[in-house]
């Protein structure tokens, strides 16, 4: 008996849709995804695919699809470890990118078809994601910058008057030191990010040497990836310095060998790339920056951190300074992207216990499952990408 491929398509979509409904309410409700729906769904993955292969080798006798089905897992496979690797480098928490990893496993290659990246198609996938949250966190800042425009330029008139009360030189040294360390940051990421422009071109014509089909370079995709992390995930990628190291040194060596191969033309056009996009993203960036320092966060004593809080750079810069004074900064570790573990919790709340004056910034807590389910939902629809639509647009 032949099973119709609409069938089998439906036994692929159904078990996503209800797996995407109920980890986007339960984040939403409590914060969290939880472990036993992402286990039900590997689960059902498991068998989903020991059901296929046995379908099609001894059921219609046509070993071919698992031909389809290998792509399908390779996909599955690369989703999985840039999770693995996002969350290893503390950039994204571990349910996340197991969600995304179960989504790439089950959504059918023919639903990338007009966005497609050979053997990782599901990367467009975790790009829309993001765009969806920069795109919720830009509508939300303008409708609230349009309806507070009174107050902001009544604050930036004060800033200016202020302003004309500094001394030439006292104005002069303020806004050196904002310059300066402008131009540092800036000149970090703009050679962070075409070091990893050059490595990714670089290995796509290495993989097109051995698999000539492959072709997984696309500058525009993979700045609009690397820009989408930086905003969402409140922090820059150059602190990690293992990850800095990495992608510096795959720079250099590409650089090099495009040099050394008379390929200098196509090393201008990648700095250019990396130029212009990062001119045209930097406005964009700076603003929704801006705007979760200032509206995504929540001032809360010390001593009320708990499980997964999620504190703002300059507030555990803070902590790690009060932990240093006492001798325990060993003891408090390094904050992963999951937020604070129960021991970091319990040790600043014995730190600050005594101080109920002491005041820190902790992230609003945000949910991820949402937009991974809003991204999955447009690529069935579309069979495309929310990236390239925009920029066919």
């Amino acid at each position: 008996m032949t099973i119709p491929s609409t069938v089998i398509t439906y036994l692929f979509l159904i078990p996503l849709g209800l797996l995407g409904g109920i980890t986007s309410y339960t984040d939403i409700r409590y914060g969290k995804i939880k472990n036993i729906h992402l286990l039900l769904g590997l689960i059902y993955s498991i068998c989903l695919y020991s059901f296929l292969i046995v379908y099609s080798t001894y059921g219609i006798h046509q070993p071919g699809n698992l031909k389809y089905l290998f792509n399908l897992f390779l996909n599955g496979s690369f989703a999985f470890l840039c999770g693995y690797l996002l969350w290893r480098f503390d950039l994204w928490a571990a349910g996340d990118a197991k969600l995304f990893s179960l989504f790439a496993f089950l959504i059918p290659l023919e639903f990338y078809s007009r966005s497609y990246i050979s053997l990782f198609p599901s990367a467009t996938l975790l790009i829309d994601a993001f765009l969806f949250i920069c795109s919720a966190f830009i509508v939300e800042m303008l409708c609230k910058l349009t309806l507070s425009l009174y107050g902001i330029a009544r604050s930036f008139l004060r800033k200016i008057k202020e302003g004309f009360r500094l001394s030439f030189s006292d104005f002069f040294r303020m806004r050196w030191g904002v310059l300066k360390s402008f131009i540092i940051e800036t000149g970090k990421l703009f050679l962070l990010c075409t070091s990893a422009l050059i490595a990714i071109e670089g290995l796509s014509i290495f993989l097109k040497k051995i698999i000539p089909s492959a072709n997984i370079s696309h500058p525009l995709l993979f700045q609009t990836f690397f820009f989408a992390l930086q905003i969402i995930l409140f922090r820059s990628l150059w602190k990690n310095k293992i990850f800095v190291r990495l992608i510096l040194v795959a720079g250099a060596v590409c650089g090099t060998i495009f040099l050394l191969s008379h390929n200098g033309i196509l090393l201008l056009n990648l700095v250019k790339n990396s130029i212009i996009l990062l001119l045209l993203v930097g406005v964009v960036m700076q603003m929704v920056y801006t705007y979760i320092e200032s509206h995504e966060t929540r001032r809360i004593r010390a001593k009320d951190v708990c499980l997964g809080s999620f504190i703002t750079p300059e507030s555990l810069l803070y902590i790690e300074n009060e932990f240093k004074k006492k001798n325990k900064a060993d003891e408090l570790g390094t904050c992963c992207s999951d937020g604070l573990t129960r021991i970091q919790a319990d040790l600043i709340r014995d730190v600050f216990e005594n101080d109920d004056s002491i005041r820190i910034n902790v992230y609003k807590t945000f949910f991820f499952a949402p937009f991974i389910f809003l991204a999955f939902l447009f690529t069935i629809l579309t069979k495309g990408s929310f990236l390239f639509f925009l920029l066919d647009l």
